[in-house]
C-alpha cells in the first residue's frame, strides 16, 4: 500500500494497533491507548528487523532436506560433525526443535541452521561481528570480541557409484552427489545397468522430495559420498 511505501522510505519503525470503536463524544487519551492497547497489534514496518534479518541469513547456511529411511534428514550437522566423519540430523525429531534453526522463512525443501555461529538469542547476534562463507557453507566465524572461529573445507572421500555399490557388497545405498547436492538411491549394480542400457538409474531426491527413479549422471565418476546411517 501508499502507507507501507511512505513508512519504509522513511526508514521509520511503525506498529499498526487495533483500536475499539468508542463512544461518541467520548474524549480519550490516545497515547494511553495506544501503550497499553486493547486490541491486536501487529509491525507494519522495522529498519531493525530488516537488518537483524539480512545478518541472520549472512551467517547461516541453507542446508538441503533429504529423504533417508522414510524420514527427512539434514546433511552436515554443526553439532553432530567432526573433522573425521560427516553427521546428519533428523529434520523433524532434531532440528525442528533446535534453538539454532531459523523457522518460518518460507524456503520448501530447507533448513536455515545457525549452529556453527551457535546464534540462538539477539544476545548472541549481537556477539558476532560476520562469517565468511564459501559457496554458502561457513568456513570462519569472527566476533566482536577478536576471537574466530574456522570451519576447513573437509575434503570428503568421493567415489563413482560403482565403487560405493562394490564396497557395500552389493547391498542398496543412499549417497550425495558433492556437486549438485542431489542424494540417489541405489538398488541395482551400477556396472550391470550400464552393460544393459548404458545408463544408471536410480531413485532420486532433490532439496527433500523424491522426485522418482531416473537417469543419474555422473555415476560413473568421483563426486558421490555415501550418506551413512546415524
Amino acid at each position: 500500500s501508499r502507507r507501507l511505501e511512505r513508512i519504509e522510505a522513511k526508514g521509520c519503525d511503525a506498529v499498526e494497533v487495533e483500536l475499539p470503536v468508542l463512544e461518541p463524544y467520548r474524549r480519550v487519551d490516545t497515547s494511553a491507548e495506544v501503550w497499553e492497547p486493547p486490541g491486536p497489534m501487529r509491525w507494519l514496518d522495522s529498519e531493525i528487523a530488516r537488518k537483524t534479518g539480512a545478518r541472520l541469513l549472512s551467517i547461516c547456511e541453507e542446508k538441503p532436506v533429504f529423504e533417508k529411511e522414510g524420514a527427512l534428514h539434514v546433511g552436515d550437522c554443526p553439532l553432530r560433525t567432526t573433522s573425521a566423519k560427516r553427521a546428519d540430523a533428523d529434520a523433524r525429531r532434531d532440528c525442528l526443535r533446535c534453538a539454532y534453526t531459523i523457522l518460518g522463512h518460507g524456503i520448501p525443501g530447507s533448513i536455515l541452521c545457525l549452529g556453527k555461529a551457535e546464534v540462538a538469542t539477539y544476545e548472541d547476534l549481537c556477539r558476532v561481528d560476520h562469517a565468511v562463507k564459501h559457496k554458502g557453507v561457513v568456513t570462519r566465524i569472527a566476533f566482536v570480541d577478536g576471537t574466530t572461529r574456522v570451519f576447513p573445507m573437509r575434503q570428503e572421500e568421493r567415489e563413482t557409484l560403482a565403487s560405493l555399490w562394490a564396497k557395500r557388497k552389493g547391498q542398496p545405498f543412499l549417497a550425495r552427489n558433492v556437486n549438485t547436492d542431489v542424494a540417489v538411491f541405489i538398488f541395482r549394480s551400477p556396472l550391470e545397468q550400464f552393460k544393459k542400457y548404458k545408463k544408471c538409474y536410480g531413485r532420486m531426491y532433490k532439496n527433500g522430495y523424491d522426485i522418482g527413479s531416473r537417469e543419474i549422471y555422473g555415476a560413473f565418476e568421483a563426486q558421490w559420498v555415501l550418506i551413512e546411517k546415524t
